[in-house]
């Protein structure tokens, strides 16, 4: 059985960081939007447990 991907975003004082049900979890961002691409680009590849920012930073899940 595959596994649900399902992200959001949540604030943290200036800070907007996105996170999946999986235990992935992206940087801390200081724009919404960027947290959101965030969580875009980890539902596109989730299999791989990678991200890659549009910024050239990879960050792996956390679990």
């Amino acid at each position: 059985m595959q596994q649900q991907h399902e992200t959001r975003t949540t604030e943290r004082g200036s800070f907007s960081i996105a996170s999946c049900t999986c235990g992935w979890c992206g940087p801390a961002r200081r724009s919404r939007e960027r947290a959101r691409v965030d969580a875009q680009l980890h539902r596109s590849r989730p299999e791989t447990g990678l991200l890659t920012t549009p910024g050239g930073v990879t960050v792996t899940r956390r679990g």
